[in-house]
């Protein structure tokens, strides 16, 4: 499978890293229901297995002296910025109830540094296509079971309501699955059509056909509006790039008929015209431009929005697990590190485009494209497991080069 490695020590690199990829998405949809919760400081920190194995790229990649690859170094200010926003934060807030805001940066620094473990790892393979072939297969397997959970969820245990009181919304009569979430569920699922609606197109093989509309209808059924946002968002980039335009009214028009005959149990969550959840998340925008109004150079520290709540809105939800986010993914990043870090982001994304290898331009901006419409609805940006889906696809997107000082296979 490793080709063209020089030392036994690359070697068993790449064989961790491949491990590593898959534990990961063996691990990936279980969603929430392996999490772990304990106590810090009087504050509820939710540990996730997945997250540990993000962190053990951390050591695989120094002592493997992994390069980091050009994209991801367009990203380092705003790993800075937000390093520097946290340090910053010390004077909003008192040093011991920082430890949330740390978690939140460690993870995300470990987010980081698994890109780069991936991205080393196919491009020291030169991308070999049987590799990719096997990790986009793994990936779309993912999906498949993320959406068989969901129908178990949906089928068995209809009713959520009972876990409000352990600070998850309370849904009746909609899939969430293992992400105990409608929205967050709907957007995985819906990067899990575009990959295999994608893959289609490159194969011609009818079974990607099957697994796009067993995909699609688990995502019709979570009621989540951003989810269908993002899908037609990302669908009709997919088809303007591979040169099927015709395909975008046939997919608009077959969803607008699938939607009312979709069943409608008592329940506000099920309502498509539901506005209760607009007036919520409206109000959620303006407490989020309270925090920013504040502190808009660096922002309040990444991530010290709970805490940001408590001192401007006088809220005391730590429990509650939207405690942490906002809404609205860019006006997270800009309550959390100011101007400068929203500045940083954007200037990356403008700069990122030229790394990407041709061939999977498509799914890359369709992908992109995707997550970029549902985060105007929900932190989706920073969503572990959506932040994770993309940046296994981006690694195997990634042209053949890295920094000047790596190895060229």
């Amino acid at each position: 499978m490793v080709k063209n490695v020089v030392t036994e020590k690359e070697k068993t690199s790449l064989i961790i890293s491949e491990k590593l990829i898959f534990i990961y998405l063996l691990l990936f949809p279980l969603g929430q229901l392996i999490k772990v919760e304990t106590v810090i400081l009087g504050f509820p920190i939710r540990v996730h297995p997945l997250d540990l194995i993000i962190l053990t790229s951390i050591p695989i990649a120094l002592l493997a002296h992994y390069k980091t690859p050009t994209l991801l170094v367009k990203y380092l200010p705003f790993i800075y910025i937000a390093v520097f926003s946290l340090v910053l934060s010390v004077h909003l807030f008192n040093i011991n109830n920082l430890v949330v805001g740390f978690l939140y940066l460690i993870r995300l620094v470990g987010y980081f540094y698994f890109f780069i473990v991936i991205a080393n790892y196919f491009l020291y393979i030169n991308n070999n296509k049987i590799v990719v072939k096997k990790t986009l297969t793994q990936l779309i397997a993912v999906s498949a079971v993320t959406a068989s959970i969901g129908w178990l969820q949906y089928i068995f245990f209809n009713d959520l309501r009972a876990l409000k009181a352990f600070g998850w919304d309370d849904h009746l009569g909609r899939l969430a699955g293992s992400f105990l979430d409608p929205g967050y569920t709907g957007i995985l699922l819906v990067l899990g059509a575009l990959l295999t609606l994608w893959s289609y197109f490159k194969s011609k093989n009818k079974y990607f056909i099957a697994l796009f509309l067993y995909l699609i209808i688990a995502a019709l059924f979570t009621y989540s509006r951003a989810a269908y946002i993002s899908f037609i968002a990302g669908a009709a980039v997919l088809l303007v790039l591979e040169q099927k335009k015709k395909l975008i009214f046939t997919l608009i028009a077959a969803m607008l008929v699938a939607l009312p005959f979709l069943p409608r149990p008592s329940s506000e969550g099920v309502k498509l015209e539901r506005v209760f959840s607009v007036i919520q998340r409206i109000d959620n925008y303006k407490e989020t431009f309270t925090i920013i109004a504040d502190n808009p150079l660096f922002g309040v520290g990444f991530n010290n929005m709970c805490l940001a709540r408590g001192k401007y809105l006088n809220q005391q939800f730590f429990n509650s697990h939207s405690c942490s986010g906002s809404d609205s993914s860019l006006l997270f990043i800009l309550a959390t590190t100011g101007i400068s870090g929203l500045i940083a982001f954007i200037t990356a994304i403008i700069k990122s485009r030229n790394y990407i290898a041709s061939e999977y331009r498509s799914l890359v901006l369709a992908t992109f494209t995707s997550i970029i419409a549902h985060s105007f609805f929900s932190n989706s940006l920073f969503y572990s497991w959506v932040l994770g889906w993309f940046i296994v696809i981006v690694s195997i997107s990634l042209k053949n080069g890295l920094i000047r000082g790596n190895r060229q296979h």
